[in-house]
């Protein structure tokens, strides 16, 4: 059953964040994020633009909210450190999810100005089924709560490692897309994510989550490492 997180602000809850999405449409959205250090935030593909070949929407410009935690979602023009909003310099998205591949449903997005925490979400690269069985936590912003934050945990149901694909039985709302897959652990004192959640999935009510695989690892170490340029959102 998910919780309200009570206090947001401690960790590793305050790495977590509501990303204010403006897309070239003129439509705006919301979803979740995670900061995987000072000035990067780990979400999905499908956050920042559609599937399919083409043209098709993609976000333009991004405010990122960490630790936020009230009703309503936020939504602002003029984003503003001293109130919470964090504007973000450029995005990425896998080309292979642009190009149809739901199992590429992985984002990256680029702060202009570093958040400084206690604890970032580690991605670890995911080799085997070792995985399957042990309870994970997921946190984010269910479409429903409005704004609010909610965590739950659950059991590893199914691993596909060649889909990059996490499969669990937590219930989740729109909104939650992008939310961290992860288990804090006591003996290093770290935080790990091992997935980002995108949907739910299955007539058996399975909810899917992109694994963080060798191939989905590569890709995140190359768009942390690619610099922004004039295009906000850029296919890698």
């Amino acid at each position: 059953m998910a919780t309200r997180v009570r206090d947001a602000n401690r960790s590793p809850f305050n790495a977590i964040g509501v990303l204010q999405l403006n897309f070239d449409n003129g439509n705006t959205y919301h979803g979740t994020g995670a900061l995987i250090n000072s000035t990067t935030i780990l979400t999905c593909a499908h956050n920042l633009t559609d599937r399919g070949q083409g043209v098709v929407p993609r976000v333009s410009s991004i405010n990122f909210f960490p630790a936020y935690n009230q009703q309503p979602f936020p939504v602002t023009n003029n984003c503003q450190v001293n109130q919470g909003c964090y504007r973000a310099s450029c995005a990425f998205a896998a080309l292979r999810y642009k190009g149809g591949e739901q199992d590429w449903d992985i984002g990256l997005i680029k702060l202009a100005q570093p958040i400084q925490r206690d604890f970032y979400f580690v991605p670890v690269i995911t080799r085997d089924q070792g995985l399957v069985d042990q309870d994970l936590d997921i946190t984010g912003y269910p479409g429903d709560k409005n704004g609010e934050m909610w965590t739950d945990s659950d059991e590893v149901a199914n691993i596909d490692i060649a889909l990059n694909t996490l499969l669990f039985v937590v219930d989740t709302a729109a909104g939650s897309s992008g939310s961290p897959v992860y288990k804090y652990h006591a003996l290093d004192d770290k935080v790990y994510q091992f997935a980002v959640h995108v949907a739910r999935t299955d007539a058996y009510g399975l909810k899917r989550a992109i694994l963080i695989t060798p191939a989905i690892g590569g890709w995140i170490n190359n768009a942390s490492q690619t610099a922004c340029n004039a295009t906000f959102l850029r296919y890698l």
